[in-house]
């Protein structure tokens, strides 16, 4: 009686340990298929917006023109939104994409959403940043820099001084910003200790 419990054991010990190692590749492999994904969606993203010409007919462009974009209208459309949503800034937008399909392979990536906010966060930034130095910085960063300028605006009428006139002061909020949106970026994309997401 005691030989076969001890072997009813061993077969319920060996059947659970194989169930936990057929798990472990399974989700393994399921999560090396979702970073190829993810980096294909980039990749795709990238493409269409590195061969965005704002000739190509799109939701704000009637052309009779052969369309230049690598994907066509799709891609001609997809690139037009993002470049008329973050302007020049939206040519990082599908490289974070890549950079996280990347940590999902190989699990380095920690505080997910905290992540995703502070790249979202620095990408407005850095937009409204290109939209006052370049004014490339899309719909996104014009409505954050007419916020701002209105907060200059209403700090300069309660110091009843014109600080929206002292331009290096106006320039230096925007490198400033610039410089907070690149280092939140910049923070949203470096990978964590090896937390699974």
């Amino acid at each position: 009686m005691n030989v076969i419990k001890r072997l009813t054991n061993y077969l319920s010990n060996l059947l659970a340990a194989f169930k936990n190692t057929l798990y472990k590749i399974f989700f393994n492999v399921i999560n090396i298929l979702v970073g190829f994904f993810i980096i294909g969606v980039g990749l795709i993203f990238l493409i269409a917006i590195g061969s965005y010409n704002s000739l190509d007919q799109s939701l704000n462009t009637i052309s009779d023109r052969p369309i230049q974009n690598y994907f066509g209208e799709p891609g001609a459309f997809v690139a037009d939104i993002f470049v008329q949503f973050f302007g020049t800034v939206s040519i990082l937008i599908p490289i974070v994409i890549i950079f996280f399909g990347f940590y999902k392979i190989i699990k380095k990536i920690n505080k997910v959403w905290f992540k995703i906010f502070s790249l979202i966060l620095g990408i407005f930034l850095l937009a409204a940043s290109f939209n006052k130095g370049f004014e490339n910085g899309g719909i996104i960063g014009s409505l954050i820099t007419d916020e701002i300028e209105g907060l200059i605006y209403k700090l300069s009428v309660s110091f009843n001084n014109d600080l929206s006139q002292v331009k290096s002061f106006v320039y230096f909020v925007y490198i400033a910003l610039g410089s907070l949106g690149a280092f939140l970026i910049t923070y949203g994309i470096l990978p964590g200790k090896g937390k699974v997401i």
